[in-house]
């Protein structure tokens, strides 16, 4: 399979990494633990029993609930022939199938509010229960625990906690409220919201997950528009790891830019790069300086240090264990998000 830039780009990060290693970095730059206070941030939210909850309950809890005009999947044949990563290009297919989803409607159907859903472990899926304490706008889904590693809820049924859905939508934009809590502390709250214009979407997501020691403070948006133009920005904050991560993204069919910031003991370490289907090119820069130049084709990529010395193939191969970060990142919010998507109305992919 071709590489795509998208990917490339990203890589160029993990790159300087063995650069500094080799006596091609510069200063005080030490890649190795930049890169891993970002992994930290990732493992630290896949830690989290909310994160793991919505992994395994996620698409029932959205069965049981309207998902609104959910936008349909195109033919295969149909999908754009972009370098998008999939996550990217299954969005642009599907902004050219959805239909549209007026504010003003109610995101759950009249009678689901004020009701508490339980699983039913003969039928595989939630249903109303008898249970009180729903909030009047919303719903509530009691969580159970799970088996992470074989993806199904464990039984006999374990009471774990719950998630509360809320309606707190305005006249300008629909917007949900998701709180999960689990063994009576909070570990994820956010709220999401999205807006629809003529050939425009755009979706938003602000709140924190918790693993109960580490918490993440996150502030998201995508948007896309005809063309198909698909802009992102999520900012992480960790105030327990001094860790704070920045990626933002435009992607059109001709071409990508990327930056990916991650600030980490004092330091800041950014990658701004640019490609086509053609040629890529950017830099790394630590506090300021450039430490790596980025030239070349989406196929062969040139990585260059401070000093001009090339990266060899043996190390450029070293890398591909550490290309999946910002997918990782994209992938577990996605994961999180799964029921803002679906009751929004929001392309996911999925």
């Amino acid at each position: 399979m071709p590489a795509n830039p998208v990917r490339l780009l990203l890589a160029a990060f993990c790159a300087v990494t063995l650069a500094a290693c080799d006596g091609g970095g510069s200063g005080d730059f030490d890649p190795l633990a930049t890169s891993q206070a970002a992994a930290e941030v990732v493992n630290a939210m896949q830690q989290s029993p909310a994160f793991h909850a919505l992994d395994v309950l996620g698409e029932k809890i959205v069965d049981a609930t309207s998902p609104g005009m959910v936008a349909a999947a195109l033919p295969q044949n149909l999908l754009p022939r972009t370098p998008f990563t999939a996550w990217t290009r299954d969005r642009a297919a599907d902004l050219e199938a959805l239909a549209p989803r007026a504010v003003a409607a109610p995101i759950f159907p009249a009678d689901l509010l004020g009701k508490t859903l339980s699983y039913n472990v003969g039928l595989g899926r939630y249903e109303v229960s008898t249970e009180t304490g729903a909030p009047a706008n919303g719903v509530r889904f009691i969580l159970y625990a799970v088996d992470t590693l074989l993806h199904i809820v464990r039984q006999p049924l374990t009471a774990v906690g719950r998630l509360d859905l809320t309606d707190e939508s305005t006249p300008a934009a629909a917007v949900l409220r998701l709180v999960v809590v689990i063994n009576n502390a909070t570990l994820l709250d956010y709220a999401a919201s999205a807006s629809f214009t003529t050939g425009s979407i755009s979706f938003g997501a602000e709140g924190f997950i918790s693993n109960g020691a580490t918490s993440i403070d996150f502030d998201l948006t995508q948007s896309i528009t005809a063309g198909p133009t698909i802009s992102v920005s999520y900012t992480l904050a960790v105030p327990e790891l001094d860790v704070a991560l920045a990626i933002t993204a435009t992607l059109v069919p001709n071409g990508s830019t990327v930056t990916l910031t991650i600030e980490a003991d004092g330091n800041t370490t950014v990658v701004t790069a640019t490609g086509t289907k053609e040629a890529i090119t950017g830099t790394v820069t630590h506090n300021g300086d450039v430490v790596i130049e980025i030239s070349g084709t989406p196929d062969e990529p040139v990585f260059r240090d401070a000093n001009g010395n090339e990266l060899t193939e043996a190390q450029v191969g070293a890398l591909e264990e550490l290309f999946a970060f910002t997918d990782a990142v994209f992938d577990a919010f996605d994961n999180l998000l799964v029921p803002a998507y679906h009751l929004l109305s929001f392309p996911s992919g999925t």
